[in-house]
């Protein structure tokens, strides 16, 4: 495979090297997450790719968030063109995830779209979801709910903990988007106004206003910004912690599917002979 105009960033995203990616972007602060370069194998020559499309591609899921928090171009388009049939096809990084059945991530990538848009718009998006991950809907928005309790968690425990972060708080609640005016209410109505409890206010009032998939790399960018690193890295960790004590991976298995298959064909066999029974009483009046 040859690259042109690859970055340090492309190569440890094309690794799945989160922790150089972290780095790469913090002491960057960002600068070229979006630059485009070129990828060309034995099969296919790929135009334009960022490294949130290489990191979407190859499913990983933390490098994803990482990017997108830190400002990714989510909609950027890549045209692949096939070397053997000349055919050419345009994707995006929610695109190509979900060709490759990187569901969770195509979910994350839609997510980050649907909020962009809200805030561009000026409202509360309304509740959707992606009509290519309809048929997983109940595992990922299982998977959301673990997510947010394990957010709500550290909320209530790292976070609401460290005093450097509860005499910050109001700084906090600006950076991940919240409003003077909520701020202020939040003040009003923590009485003996207590920094934890204002701090866990805060946080929970912008995990609250996560209608999708909530990315708890808004608050790792955040701290980051307010040079507490420390803190954004215990954050992380704690997360990776509480997701294996719950036995959350970031794909969804095989298990997750054949659930899905299984309550479906079941539905269908209920559907069925719900039929096949309403049928037979219509034939014989005298069936209850």
């Amino acid at each position: 495979m040859t690259y042109e105009g690859f970055t340090a960033l492309h190569l440890a995203t094309a690794n799945s090297n989160f922790e150089v990616a972290s780095i790469l972007l913090v002491s960057s602060k960002g600068a070229a997450i979006n630059q485009k370069s070129l990828m060309e194998d034995s099969r296919a020559k790929r135009n334009a790719v960022t490294a949130l499309y290489v990191a979407a591609e190859s499913g990983d899921m933390a490098t994803v968030n990482l990017l997108v928090s830190a400002g990714a171009e989510t909609a950027c388009t890549v045209t692949i063109k096939n070397k053997q049939t000349g055919e050419t096809k345009e994707r995006t990084p929610y695109t190509i995830a979900v060709d490759n059945r990187h569901f969770l991530v195509a979910y994350a990538l839609w997510s980050a779209d649907k909020r962009r848009t809200s805030s561009d718009e000026g409202k509360q998006a309304d509740y959707e979801f992606p009509s290519e991950l309809s048929a997983h809907h109940d595992a990922i928005k299982t998977r959301q709910q673990n997510e947010q309790a394990i957010i709500r968690t550290i909320i209530a425990t790292v976070l609401s903990e460290h005093v450097n972060v509860g005499r910050r708080w109001r700084e906090l609640g600006r950076r991940l988007g919240i409003t003077e005016a909520d701020l202020d209410d939040i003040r009003h109505r923590c009485k003996l106004r207590r920094l934890k409890e204002m701090t866990v206010e805060t946080l929970q009032l912008w995990l609250d206003r996560q209608p999708y998939w909530p990315n708890i790399f808004d608050v790792w960018w955040a701290l980051q910004d307010m040079q507490m690193a420390d803190v954004a890295d215990i954050v992380l960790a704690t997360v990776q912690d509480e997701r294996n004590l719950a036995g959350v991976k970031d794909k969804l298995d095989d298990s997750d599917e054949s659930m899905e298959s299984d309550e479906s064909m079941e539905s269908d066999e209920s559907m069925e002979s719900d039929e096949e029974n309403g049928m037979e009483q219509n034939r014989n009046p005298h069936l209850t």
